[in-house]
């Protein structure tokens, strides 16, 4: 019997206990809290989010359990959030999982996809199946 890597098995029992679907969106977002007993506060952009939390790169060093607050720049609202994740830093930016004390699939204003649906399988619709849109081009007069 061949033996599974470790690090490999850990990866792929974490993502089959995935809670929400994962999407790769880029919302502003302001990350502001105290560190140390120093308040803080940051602008940032999400790489990935979910109904649970978000991936985002920050350039406040930050640590697995610290809290902070996320504020979603565009909805004006704000929600409490703990760094369950720190990740490879570049360019100065750590990525930052982190995940609402409290579910709220509503956070992030966006419908999220069905558990099942694969982005390589989405359809994108073509020329001709619009109502309105020709398949070919107008002809050019001289």
């Amino acid at each position: 019997m061949q033996q599974q890597d470790t690090s490999t098995a850990r990866k792929n029992s974490y993502l089959n206990k995935r809670r929400s679907q994962r999407v790769h969106i880029e919302i502003p977002v302001w990350v502001y809290g105290h560190l140390k007993d120093e308040p803080f506060q940051e602008e940032a952009l999400t790489v990935i989010v979910n109904a649970h939390g978000a991936l985002i790169n920050l350039s406040k060093p930050m640590a697995v359990g610290e809290k902070m607050f996320l504020a979603h720049k565009t909805a004006g609202k704000d929600i409490l959030c703990q760094v369950v994740h720190v990740g490879p830093t570049e360019n100065g930016k750590t990525q930052i999982g982190i995940e609402f004390t409290e579910p709220a699939p509503k956070f992030w204003n966006i419908v999220f996809p069905p558990e099942d649906w694969k982005p390589t399988e989405r359809k994108v619709p073509q020329a001709g199946k619009i109502p309105g849109v020709s398949k070919t081009l107008p002809q050019r007069r001289s």
